[in-house]
């Protein structure tokens, strides 16, 4: 019979078995009378009792299985009770629990073999009871260990005055998870009874074993749903927090453009009146080029006429210069008369002295004419003088005048330059008039637009703002939902 307690829920069997209990009893009561069988159904449902309390209020297996062992024991009147965990280890083998209930009368020196014997064996199935318990999944009865020298514990079991042993398989899922083993002082004899009570206790362990699978599976599931919501949990708070790290700075960022956008519709503003001033400055000096050009115009028109006097004074110049070589022409010819009338005056002298007193009076004429002729010569040599003069001042003039003709030529030139250049000029001035004109428009219209980003940036920071502050409260709120994810575990683990 299997040991096992999947077949149906706890308290039906419990009934059930109390009702088999109770049969067989009341037959025993008619042969052994009715107050010791009486006292065997307290007993028995004393146990039962004991044992689902066991199962129903202890988590720990190992704990459950040692009180079981203790209950039974004192119920059978079993002297030792002990179990083994089998298959726990992945190779199906089973191993002691360390897990004892010995009777008092047992000695525990003499009882050390046995159980150094026990807990070293490693059972593997079909080897030995356990063994084979474990291979036929059926409890297993040995009528007397002592006489059986294939069992390893038979002469400490001598020693300790033990001879049955049972063996009981508690199975979990199908397999052999527990192997409880029971030695009496008497020769093995299982009832039915026994069984049955041996059954109860598999179905209570069992319990404990499918509670802990549960809390294992439970606890896998709740370890990869606290890995998945702590994962998500902690991107969800490090998106979160990144977020609002943007937030902050774009806060920042909007406040930095929000002042640079004004500081630059300010600079704007300035710069349209500053443009309009270059504007009218430059009209200004549109106006003043024109007027430049004008005078200029005007400036080299009094430069030709200049040009045509000098150019009139020089021809006049050069006529004096001819009536000059003329007079000077005119004043040798007086020279020679001159001295050709100092000679007839030497010669009249002459002709008045061998005259004598005849030629007194000629010579008085002659000397006259001497004297006049050497104020001729005096005469014709200071006209000579100041034709010499007037004739080095003509051409000093002349070479005055030409030097004239050619600085009006060059600045009649230089005129004509200036004035192209001043054309030219007052082209590009009217361009750059209309340039700045149509700059201080654009200006006008870039401080608008710089107002209106004023307004939108505002907007957005003050956008900005609320969304750092939401998620902030998102931060509190996924802290939160940490906590409880947590605290929803721990309950789970609890």
């Amino acid at each position: 019979m299997q040991i096992q307690g999947n077949a149906e829920p706890s308290g039906n069997y419990t009934a059930a078995l109390r009702k088999k209990a109770a049969k067989r009893l009341h037959t025993k009561e008619k042969q052994h009378g009715a107050q010791e069988n009486g006292n065997g159904i307290t007993q028995l449902f004393g146990l039962l009792n004991k044992v689902s309390q066991i199962a129903q209020g202890t988590e720990d297996l190992d704990e459950a299985i040692s009180r079981t062992l203790k209950e039974v024991c004192l119920y059978t009147d079993w002297p030792i009770g002990h179990a083994y965990h089998a298959g726990t280890d992945g190779a199906g083998e089973a191993r002691s629990s360390r897990l004892w209930s010995l009777d008092a009368s047992i000695d525990r020196a003499r009882m050390s073999e046995f159980v150094s014997i026990s807990e070293e064996t490693v059972f593997a199935p079909g080897k030995g009871m356990i063994g084979k318990v474990m291979e036929t999944k059926e409890p297993v009865t040995i009528e007397d260990v002592t006489v059986l020298d294939t069992f390893l514990r038979a002469g400490p079991a001598r020693q300790n005055g033990v001879k049955g042993c049972f063996a009981f398989p508690v199975l979990f899922e199908n397999r052999p998870r527990i192997v409880l083993e029971f030695f009496s002082r008497e020769p093995a004899a299982l009832d039915g009874t026994t069984l049955e009570i041996m059954r109860f206790v598999g179905n209570q362990l069992n319990m404990i074993l499918t509670r802990m699978a549960h809390r294992e599976r439970l606890g896998d599931i709740a370890h990869s749903f606290e890995g998945t919501v702590k994962g998500a949990v902690e991107k969800t708070e490090h998106y979160i927090k990144a977020l609002e790290e943007n937030a902050r700075l774009l806060c920042e960022s909007l406040t930095a453009s929000r002042k640079n956008a004004r500081d630059a519709a300010e600079s704007s503003e300035e710069t349209a009146q500053s443009v309009q001033t270059v504007a009218s400055a430059v009209e200004e000096m549109s106006a003043s080029i024109n007027e430049i050009a004008s005078q200029v115009q005007r400036s080299t028109s009094l430069i030709l006429h200049c040009a045509d006097k000098v150019l009139e004074a020089s021809n006049r110049a050069q006529t004096l210069n001819s009536a000059t070589v003329k007079v000077e022409g005119a004043l040798e010819e007086i020279t020679a008369i001159s001295g050709k009338v100092k000679l007839l005056s030497m010669n009249a002298r002459i002709e008045a002295a061998r005259a004598g007193v005849h030629g007194q009076g000629f010579s008085v004429v002659a000397n006259e004419v001497k004297e006049l002729s050497g104020q001729t010569e005096a005469s014709v040599e200071t006209i000579s003088q100041i034709v010499r003069e007037m004739n080095g001042a003509t051409r000093e003039m002349l070479a005055a005048m030409g030097e004239t003709t050619r600085s009006i030529e060059e600045i009649s030139a230089a005129s004509q330059t200036i004035d192209t250049a001043l054309e030219e000029q007052s082209s590009t001035t009217n361009e750059i008039a209309a340039a700045m004109q149509q700059t201080a428009l654009s200006v006008t219209h870039i401080s608008a637009n710089l107002r209106s980003i004023d307004e939108s940036v505002e907007r957005s920071a003050e956008a900005a703002g609320e969304m750092s502050g939401k998620c902030s409260a998102l931060a509190g709120e996924a802290e939160t939902l940490s906590r409880n994810v947590e605290t929803f575990l721990g309950e789970i683990g609890n």
